[in-house]
């Protein structure tokens, strides 16, 4: 059939504009796939940018398909996860398990297939106040459908400093290669992007 026009409340409540410059929360409560709990900003390597993507584990499509892309462009760039970035993958989803961080880490971790790399692989999970704590500190709007039992979420790749500010958002579920390793670079030396950055 025909393609439906977004709907009013996906136009209006869905969404990703994070404020660069500013930090996240890093004093909002986190757990990982291990099952220990920790602060978000114990997670943030001294010296080392952060890649941050926020995904959740029963998504049917879209996230995987962007945190598979990701790493898949990852491969194309001369940084490597755990030795020169970390990776948090953070669930919006308050009900998601600390078994499904597991899972999806591994799938991920796999499909990038860098030996070594895997401390570097973080999968998140949290309670409602917390990652609504993160979510809206990052600039990510997103909603439960419960026509459709699915989040409506935006998606995109968020580059912090070494410590936790927002430098760089790379819009969209496949970024270029050259794109990434740039975003990286600049968050590396503590380069905060521009709205004119943003727009090319």
């Amino acid at each position: 059939g025909p393609v439906q026009p977004p709907s009013e409340r996906l136009q209006k409540e869905v969404g990703y504009e994070p404020k660069l410059g500013e930090t996240l929360p890093l004093d909002a409560v986190v757990t990982d796939e291990k099952g220990a709990t920790m602060a978000l900003g114990a997670l943030l390597a001294p010296g080392k940018p952060t890649m941050v993507v926020f995904y959740y584990q029963s998504c049917a499509m879209l996230c995987s398909l962007q945190l598979e892309s990701v790493v898949a462009s990852l491969k194309g760039t001369k940084y490597v996860v755990g030795r020169d970035f970390n990776f948090l993958a953070i669930s919006m989803d308050p009900n998601d398990t600390v078994a499904g961080s597991e899972k999806a880490k591994w799938k991920i971790a796999s499909a990038y297939g860098q030996s070594g790399s895997d401390a570097g692989f973080r999968f998140l999970t949290g309670s409602a106040e917390s990652i609504k704590r993160i979510t809206a500190g990052a600039g990510y709007r997103y909603y439960w459908d419960e026509e459709t039992r699915q989040w409506a979420h935006a998606s995109g790749v968020l580059l912090l400093t070494a410590d936790g500010r927002m430098a760089r958002f790379l819009p969209g579920i496949e970024p270029f290669p050259r794109d990434l390793q740039l975003a990286l670079t600049e968050a590396a030396e503590g380069t905060i992007g521009t709205l004119v950055d943003q727009a090319i």
